[in-house]
């Protein structure tokens, strides 16, 4: 396993490129900010054959399917982008501040986060799997 974070501000060809990509033993799965409207799918069960069979990349639409608030504002035929992220942000935000609900990351959560990637990136620099 390895974990690269490349950054290039300049990149030819990227306007706006936000690449998330999880590989696993089973099968991966990636979105791409450039074509936001697609999460891509690759399912290791997936029958076997001559040229690879019927395993791919398979394109599972995400338009209209955001949760609230994000799904209605903007319109839900817009891509996922970042506004959309920021109003589900702030609508988080405000929520927990008004007492409607809790804030989804807490300091216990952050620390669960952390203890999870320090797992993930010790996994990768040992080529073996952590237990958490």
């Amino acid at each position: 396993m390895t974990h690269s974070f490349p950054i290039n501000k300049i990149a030819t060809g990227a306007n706006d490129e936000l690449r998330i990509e999880i590989h696993g033993e089973h099968g991966a799965i990636r979105l791409n900010l450039m074509d936001p409207n697609w999460l891509e799918v690759y399912d290791m069960r997936d029958n076997s054959g001559p040229i690879g069979g019927h395993r791919e990349f398979k394109k599972i639409e995400t338009v209209s399917r955001y949760p609230a608030p994000g799904g209605n504002f903007p319109a839900p035929a817009l891509n996922i982008g970042w506004l959309r992220s920021h109003v589900a942000c702030l609508h988080n935000f405000l929520s927990a501040i008004a007492g409607k609900s809790e804030a989804h990351l807490t300091i216990l959560g952050a620390a669960e986060l952390q203890r999870i990637m320090d797992a993930a990136y010790a996994s990768a620099d040992s080529a073996k799997w952590q237990k958490l």
